[in-house]
């Protein structure tokens, strides 16, 4: 949420073509946004970073998407924001208003933000990170959020058995050929729908709790203070805390996968590539780049755990979560190419091992002793 999170700027949409900005800005009071002082950041979502005339560092976000999603993902920012202001504990950029028909937010600019995932590719995203973040999710799972179904509704999250047995119209047609590719695959993999099912019955059963419910490394911020925060809260809503848990756990998870074609944190003294990566050498490799992360997975996990009572299941679900967010990393990446990638493969082949026996997964992510009767048990 911060042009400065990622180090990357591009020149934004110009604000002539959404007047509802200059209208925000005027209307909080804040004066107008100088053209020659705005940037962009890479997002799915129009935005502005800059300077108003009135001295105040602003992160305009204008959000995107096709209706009805569009309006409910606005609705929930709202609701997020109204759930701030009620005094709720959390951690996010400070929004100062927004314009609920247009779709734009106004929130004051993170100072000196440094995103995570930058702070993951660095090597610099430590235990204490870790745990401060579980301590955040752990503040916003115990807190309460009056029910609204029409917000509430799991159907449109993944995973989900309803698009396992096949897409709607409008889905398939906005889909690259290799989503399309990933979802046949899947949808042919019995074993998997079955273990999606598994989830979305263990997660109907658990209490729900206000979750972020799209929580990756990008969207953590430490600013110049060294503080915590969490951005993108479109779908924000009351779900399964094991979502947030196992978002947080499935970017390491990842992390490890896309490391295995790397020398990151390899021996010194081994080979400088890695000339062949059949499925055994993934697998061994894979594990042993897991082994390198588990610690910062096992702070978070204990912090989480210690500031939050946990029911007996959680940990099985929030492995089950994190191999779905595999499964995720695949949909996303096959966005913008026609065909898989054979590290894409590999990411979802695990993903898809510790989706169908999450269970004995847990101890292996650095989420305690293994319990009987989780999902996909």
């Amino acid at each position: 949420m911060n042009g400065g999170a990622t180090g990357v700027a591009y020149v934004a949409r110009g604000l002539d073509e959404v007047p509802a900005v200059t209208r925000l800005l005027t209307r909080l009071g804040l004066g107008d946004l100088p053209p020659d002082e705005v940037s962009g950041a890479v997002g799915r979502n129009d935005n502005w970073v800059g300077t108003t005339t009135g001295g105040a560092d602003v992160f305009i976000k204008r959000v995107h998407g096709v209706e009805p999603e569009r309006s409910l993902r606005i609705r929930r920012l709202m609701r997020f924001e109204q759930f701030v202001r009620a005094g709720n504990p959390t951690s996010a950029p400070r929004c100062l208003g927004w314009d609920e028909s247009a779709g734009v937010f106004v929130h004051r600019r993170v100072p000196d933000a440094v995103s995570g995932s930058v702070l993951m590719i660095r090597e610099q995203f430590t235990p204490d990170l870790a745990r401060r973040t579980a301590e955040i999710l752990a503040g916003l799972h115990s807190s309460t959020l009056e029910p609204r179904p029409e917000l509430d509704d799991p159907v449109t999250l993944l995973p989900s058995s309803r698009l396992m047995e096949g897409l709607p119209l409008p889905l398939f047609e906005r889909c690259s050929a290799a989503q399309l590719q990933a979802w046949s695959l899947m949808q042919k993999d019995g074993e998997l729908c079955e273990a999606v099912g598994a989830l979305e019955t263990a997660s109907a059963a658990a209490r729900p709790s206000p979750a972020h419910c799209d929580l990756r490394v990008d969207q953590i911020l430490v600013d110049g203070s060294g503080t915590v925060l969490l951005t993108d809260w479109e779908e924000f809503r009351l779900a399964d805390p094991a979502r947030d848990t196992g978002g947080f756990v499935g970017e390491w998870l990842y992390r490890a996968v896309l490391d295995v074609p790397t020398t990151r944190g390899d021996d010194p003294s081994a080979p400088a590539t890695v000339t062949e990566l059949d499925e055994r050498t993934i697998v061994t490799r894979g594990i042993a780049k897991l082994e390198r992360l588990r610690p910062l997975i096992t702070a978070f996990w204990n912090a989480y755990t210690e500031a939050r009572p946990v029911d007996r299941d959680m940990a099985a679900r929030t492995a089950a979560y994190a191999g779905w967010h595999l499964l995720d990393r695949l949909l996303a990446g096959a966005m913008n190419v026609s065909r898989l990638q054979p590290i894409q493969r590999a990411a979802a082949g695990i993903g898809r091992r510790v989706l169908i026996a999450p269970d004995r997964a847990v101890p292996a992510l650095g989420l305690g002793a293994p319990l009987a009767g989780g999902p996909g048990k």
